[in-house]
């Protein structure tokens, strides 16, 4: 395995750049036998390495995390745009790009909020090392000047998309309204600022490392437009390119925001009780066997029994079942699951990072990392027909002039003719596009992708099991119907009812009790 040169690397905010955090994880795996994965958590700013106890010693295992920690706290803690994901997704990319082109690459994972490098063979024993990285990076954002730079990706390419398509209205309506020149081409060239910004920085940025990269073709199509003088077509191929960007920026926010919604299910302190002392410690520090005290309205920070305690236990989180679950001493209990009544003390069976909640998160991410077949083709097809087109391009200048003693202006005009036409803004907009929109127009029907894989697989299905009625339902208790069995009428029985559940917090309680309130009964709490 090789080492990249960090003395090459660019800083962390250059979109497309071989980033040093991405770098630092492939070369720490690259010359530490025994350690077979590194990985750096932005959400929670923690480096994360698995290794091989029989083989790495925990001496050298420390001084290897700690080197590591140490040369990734200074560039992680500059990262102004790290705390969305964006910054480390691009850069990690850019890196597996160039590790695929050097024909090495074990194995490298990047997705909003996470990049990790490992082994593809892994030792049957394993253990893992969590070392703390910088303060989160809301101090570094308040030391910048501008507001520009504070804005995160999305709002950025928002705004430049934005400017784009105002720039091209006004050339547009003031060129067909007859307003004199140069006021129409100066719209325009506003428009390409706007839409070319994003690009020409990362296909420069790309360029630098011999990638040949979409983003690239596209501005250079923009510009072939404006020197045959068809600014209109050329801010139009902007436009498209930074809308393609926009609505892919905003995937990614979503991804982001699942990923932290799950996360934000899991405490960061926890009560334990120790001999007669109870003390308020980190999750990450709880030990096996730790008695964690839990009191009604707080979330449990770790999968256990319960050992002293009865409560009621939301668990939807964790099993997708509504209604609470009653628990008692002996009880298994989950991590990111909301007591609900009363005290319990639970006993600690499963460390933080092999919860349950862990392994939801960690299925979570992996499955955004699938995408759609059609969308991974594109990303692997994308740098050879943009290298394709350029040199289709060039030759389209080359053979007319020299071979043929063809005019020099009338083959330019083609051959920047041809390059716009080959520009692929249609197959770039298309996949995430489509993909984004189904996505979001069934979540508005409730019903949840995990990537677009698995959208573009729902074309085969033929048949769909559900596997619980909770899926189907509204996951709410109500009364249907009141029967009576000759004691009372209806209404009495269900005002007695209400009247005995006013003071319960159980789903079958308030159940009675809303009834008996959207019927306009009157009732009071029982007092015996």
């Amino acid at each position: 395995m090789t080492t990249l040169d960090l003395q090459q690397q660019h800083t962390h905010h250059e979109p497309g750049a071989l980033n040093r955090c991405a770098a630092m994880l492939y070369n720490a795996l690259a010359r530490t036998a025994g350690l077979f994965s590194a990985e750096v958590d932005t959400a929670r700013g923690e480096l994360i390495l698995e290794y091989d106890p029989n083989t790495l010693l925990e001496s050298e295992l420390q001084a290897v995390a700690s080197s590591l920690a140490t040369d990734l706290d200074s560039p992680f803690q500059q990262c102004i745009n790290r705390d969305g994901g964006y910054a480390c997704t691009a850069c990690a990319d850019a890196l597996k790009l160039e590790l695929e082109r050097r024909g090495r690459l074990d194995d490298f994972t990047v997705h909003p909020g996470r990049m990790a490098v490992s082994r593809t063979t892994a030792p049957a024993e394993r253990a893992r090392l969590i070392r703390s990285l910088a303060a989160p990076p809301e101090e570094v954002q308040e030391k910048s000047r501008w507001p520009w730079d504070r804005w995160d990706p999305l709002h950025k390419q928002a705004v430049l998309t934005a400017i784009t398509a105002l720039g091209i209205a006004v050339g547009w309506i003031g060129g067909a309204a007859g307003l004199p020149q140069p006021w129409p081409q100066i719209a325009y060239v506003v428009a390409y600022l706007a839409g070319g910004y994003m690009g020409v920085r990362k296909g420069l940025a790309e360029l630098r490392h011999g990638i040949i990269n979409i983003d690239l073709l596209m501005v250079l199509a923009a510009i072939g437009a404006a020197i045959i003088g068809d600014w209109r077509e050329g801010a139009i191929l902007l436009f498209l390119f930074s809308l393609s960007n926009t609505l892919q920026d905003y995937a990614m926010g979503r991804s982001r925001r699942a990923i932290e919604s799950l996360i934000k299910l899991r405490p960061e302190e926890a009560l334990v009780r120790r001999g007669e002392l109870e003390m308020l410690i980190k999750v990450k520090n709880l030990r096996l066997g730790d008695v964690v005290i839990v009191k009604p309205g707080e979330r449990l920070p770790i999968d256990g029994v319960v050992a002293r305690g009865q409560s009621s236990v939301d668990q939807s989180t964790i099993t997708g079942e509504s209604a609470p679950v009653d628990v008692a001493p002996g009880s298994p209990v989950f991590e990111g699951t909301l007591n609900q009544s009363g005290a319990l003390d639970i006993e600690v069976t499963r460390l933080p990072s092999e919860s349950t909640l862990a392994r939801i998160i960690q299925l979570v991410e992996n499955a955004q990392e699938q995408k759609a077949p059609t969308q991974r083709f594109l990303d692997e097809f994308e740098q050879k027909y943009a290298l394709g087109v350029i040199i289709v391009t060039a030759l389209a200048i080359v053979v007319p002039v020299f071979v043929f003693n063809q005019p020099f202006e009338a083959t330019f005009y083609r051959a920047m003719t041809l390059l716009v036409v080959a520009s692929p803004c249609a197959l770039i907009i298309s996949v995430p596009a489509a993909i984004l929109s189904a996505i979001a127009n069934a979540a508005r029907r409730g019903i949840l992708f995990k990537g677009g894989a698995h959208l573009e697989n729902m074309a085969a299905v033929k048949a769909i099991a559900f596997d619980k009625t909770g899926t189907l339902t509204r996951g709410k208790p109500v009364v249907t119907d009141v029967i009576p069995l000759g004691c009372c009428s209806e209404t009495e029985l269900l005002t007695l009812a209400a009247s005995v559940e006013s003071r319960s917090e159980h789903p079958v309680a308030q159940a009675m009790v809303n009834a008996a309130r959207q019927q306009g009964l009157s009732f009071a709490p029982c007092e015996d």
